[in-house]
């Protein structure tokens, strides 16, 4: 897809531009640093890494789904203080999606290997306050959580700055 900053509009907090993603949920927003930058226009770099995440967000939406049913299994089995009838019993990850709702996807000034830090912001039925939130770093989940997850700077900063982890065993 082609992108270029014309196509994002400063909120006062953040760069942002609608996107259409999963199918058939509707616009969301894509923002760009959502923490910790300023209101100067995004350059060739910041540029190039929505391109890569509006270009792979169907990636992302399938490899944060294993991660994210055993997220929700272990809610249920502990719900410490969450309503159990907001946590009904699923079979699969699909299932899980299913109670959620996409709000926004935050692409983070850091990057790693080459790859942005993109947190998904979801709407959810257990925490209708804080919501849900999935930082990635390509197809690798790095942490779940409220939906602060999604767009806390520090927490990809964390990450980028551990050792790359070894690709799997062929």
């Amino acid at each position: 897809m082609t992108v270029n900053s014309a196509d994002f509009v400063w909120d006062e907090f953040h760069w942002t531009t609608p996107v259409r993603f999963p199918e058939g949920s509707g616009p969301t927003h894509l923002r760009y640093a959502p923490e910790g930058r300023d209101d100067r226009p995004l350059d060739e770099a910041e540029i190039s890494a929505v391109a890569w995440t509006i270009d792979n967000l169907p990636l992302l939406w399938q490899a944060m789904q294993p991660s994210l049913h055993i997220y929700y299994r272990q809610l249920r089995a502990a719900p410490d203080g969450l309503d159990p009838e907001d946590l009904p019993a699923i079979d699969s990850a699909e299932d899980v999606v299913a109670l959620i709702r996409l709000q926004a996807v935050n692409v983070h000034q850091i990057s790693k290997d080459g790859l942005p830090y993109v947190g998904l912001e979801f709407a959810c039925p257990w925490d209708e306050e804080h919501g849900l939130g999935i930082l990635m770093h390509g197809s690798r989940t790095v942490d779940i959580g409220g939906a602060d997850t999604a767009y806390l700077l520090w927490i990809a900063r964390r990450d980028s700055e551990l050792p790359t982890p070894p690709a799997p065993m062929r």
